[in-house]
């Protein structure tokens, strides 16, 4: 009786197990469960109780789009644009000649001053000159002078034509009549033309003009002393000549009436 007293309890205990486990057997084989496979080193592993997001590979269009584009080498760089034709080229210009109304001068031609490059274009009828500043002046045959314009400069640009207007008196222009060459001190009178506004206003030849209109002519530029010796037919212009004399060196005031010299 004491043998199987002792074996009993055991017997119980035993059952109850079994039936716990087959339970629990039971309810892992429901319908709709699967068992959880075990984590490999190929599925992320949870950290913190948060699944890892792993990125689907993607599709080779997505990655196409995705990648940045390839930097080509430096020969295939898109080339500097070079400038050629007549960006480089004589720059095309066209010269009217008018008087102070603005009324076209017949006869009038146009001077370079400073204009690298200004060559007649015989077929445009205009001129073609280097980009950068060009000076002109305007000019006219009136018998044995040069009628001249006020210079005026422009800035060429390459590729772009050019339109200059030039400004030139319509009356005739007169002169004084005398030959003259620069010297120290003023412009040394070579020779004095017969009958001419200078002859009659008593210049002789080896007089020195150091002064015109009271501005003193030595180191002046031969161009600027013609112009100032020029102008309308009829106008003055006043002369300080120095010549030697009994008491010794003279200067005098001289006024001449510029006159229409024939060519």
């Amino acid at each position: 009786m004491g043998a199987r007293r002792h074996r009993q309890p055991l017997t119980l205990a035993a059952m109850v197990l079994g039936v716990l486990a087959g339970l629990a057997l039971l309810a892992l084989m429901r319908p709709g469960r699967v068992p959880e496979a075990p984590l490999s080193p190929q599925r992320p592993v949870p950290y913190e109780g948060r699944g890892v997001q792993v990125e689907p590979t993607p599709s080779p269009r997505r990655a196409a789009r995705r990648a940045p584009a390839p930097t080509p080498p430096p020969s295939a760089q898109t080339p500097e644009p070079v400038v050629t034709g007549r960006e480089d080229g004589p720059v095309s210009v066209v010269v009217d000649v008018v008087d102070a109304d603005g009324r076209p001068v017949e006869d009038a031609f146009a001077m370079p001053v400073d204009c690298p490059g200004l060559v007649p274009d015989a077929e445009r009828g205009r001129f073609v000159a280097d980009p950068g500043p060009c000076t002109l002046r305007a000019g006219r045959r009136d018998g044995a002078l040069i009628a001249r314009g006020r210079p005026q400069t422009v800035e060429l640009v390459a590729g772009e034509d050019a339109y200059v207007q030039l400004v030139l008196r319509n009356a005739r222009t007169g002169g004084v009549g005398v030959r003259f060459q620069p010297a120290p001190g003023g412009m040394r009178v070579l020779q004095v033309v017969p009958n001419s506004a200078a002859w009659e206003a008593g210049l002789e030849e080896g007089d020195l003009i150091v002064g015109v209109e009271g501005v003193s002519t030595d180191r002046m530029p031969a161009e600027v002393f013609v112009d100032a010796m020029t102008g309308p037919e009829g106008s003055d212009v006043e002369f300080t000549v120095r010549y030697p004399s009994d008491e010794g060196v003279t200067d005098e005031t001289v006024r001449v009436t510029r006159s229409f010299l024939d060519g």
